[in-house]
């Protein structure tokens, strides 16, 4: 079996870290002709060096949403692919500069350090109320009624969507993230999805529309006022971002909140040594991120041939970059395979790097602060009712479906 079949099995993420090993000594630099699906074929990089310098390498753009996929979507003539088409335009995540540049100018302004401690008050009642109702059944499933609702309730207040309305955001949060791979669906998925997006952006467009004339202290209300230079978002624009700024916020945290609790929970001797040294858990948190990364490969196109590791690369490939991988390679992190909760040095690739490091970073860590923290102390007794963890299926992002767990008596 090839290292391409290989990766693209199931069996290659049964035992995904085992693999990610292998394919870094053998194939680090691993091109693969047979994927055509955007256009030139494929380069996965395995190694911490090559995905760290492929973020800063100037021939090296995001992979943006082929732009020909967009316009087919926009040219089809039905009202749902066409907003699709419109609302995939104006999303900083598949933009490069000039245009990234301009958006992200405009949009940081609205995740100031300030607007992300404002909410961590909010974060903890979340937090607290959804650990009284598991105490009271003396279980939970993690994923379900923890890892999903906390993100997904604080990125609703951070936006200004009002408490009657979070409704909306569980409905477009179930499908959101198959908006990472549209020109990879089939079409019944593409349909479906683009119904969702477009129900959801029409709702977004009120919103906007009612923060022009009502504005108050949320994120819609600020990309609304934000301008530099004489410049300022347009009504696409703030409907895209604040739909993107759902999945990238939602994805991400649940997914650190949930392997994060299970790496613990692996390796209780490093739980331990979190609950005997709570200071140690600023630097868990960057620890989990590298062990179980949220988001294993992110994508860029190459905008002229180049080489890595005298490999020959052709302009308009697509890289892979294997941040999973990269995030385990002993090169860069010693033990990589060990969790380290104290660990120095540990400049992980979980956000990406360079000119698309997540904006959203600092609000995931302190989500996944608050949770892993409360969660901790509250029941020290905590433990997993089963250990085969039950992976969604993806290349993507890495989390569990489900993660059932026996909280015993409260502290």
């Amino acid at each position: 079996m090839n290292a391409a079949q290989r990766y693209d099995s199931p069996d290659f993420h049964d035992n995904l870290y085992e693999n990610y090993r292998r394919m870094r000594e053998e194939e680090p630099v691993f091109v693969d002709h047979s994927d055509k699906a955007r256009g030139a074929g494929c380069v996965m990089l395995f190694r911490y060096d090559d995905v760290a310098a492929a973020f800063l390498d100037p021939r090296i753009d995001k992979d943006e949403i082929a732009p020909e996929f967009i316009e087919k979507l926009v040219k089809s003539g039905h009202h749902d692919l066409v907003n699709l088409g419109r609302t995939l335009s104006g999303v900083l995540l598949f933009k490069n500069p000039p245009d990234h540049t301009r958006l992200r100018g405009l949009i940081s302004k609205a995740f100031t350090a300030r607007a992300v401690e404002g909410v961590r008050g909010r974060i903890e009642i979340v937090v607290n109320k959804l650990l009284d109702l598991a105490s009271r059944k003396g279980s939970i499933e993690l994923i379900r009624e923890y890892a999903v609702p906390i993100p997904l309730i604080t990125i609703a207040e951070i936006l200004g969507v009002p408490p009657a309305e979070h409704h909306l955001l569980k409905k477009f949060s179930a499908k959101s993230s198959r908006l990472f791979d549209l020109d990879h669906v089939d079409l019944p998925t593409l349909f479906s999805v683009a119904k969702t997006v477009s129900e959801f952006s029409e709702y977004l467009r009120g919103l906007v529309n009612r923060r022009r004339l009502e504005p108050r202290d949320d994120l819609i209300s600020r990309l609304v006022s934000v301008h530099e230079k004489g410049d300022a978002l347009t009504e696409d624009e703030i409907v895209s971002t604040s739909l993107f700024t759902l999945i990238a916020g939602h994805e991400t945290t649940t997914n650190l909140i949930g392997n994060g609790v299970l790496a613990l929970l692996q390796n209780p001797e490093e739980l331990g040594r979190l609950r005997n040294q709570p200071e140690l858990l600023e630097s868990a948190i960057e620890e989990l991120l590298r062990f179980y990364s949220p988001i294993q490969r992110t994508s860029r196109r190459v905008k002229e041939d180049l080489e890595i590791r005298g490999v020959p690369i052709r302009q308009k490939m697509v890289i892979g970059a294997v941040l999973g991988s990269a995030n385990r390679d002993p090169e860069r992190f010693p033990q990589p395979d060990r969790l380290d909760i104290g660990r120095n040095d540990n400049a992980h690739l979980a956000f990406g790097g360079k000119t698309h490091f997540c904006l959203g970073a600092n609000l995931a860590r302190v989500e996944g602060y608050i949770a892993i923290q409360k969660l901790i102390e509250r029941f020290p007794d905590l433990r997993l009712d089963n250990n085969t963890p039950n992976w969604i299926p993806g290349l993507s992002m890495l989390g569990l479906s489900t993660l059932p767990l026996t909280l015993g008596e409260p502290s």
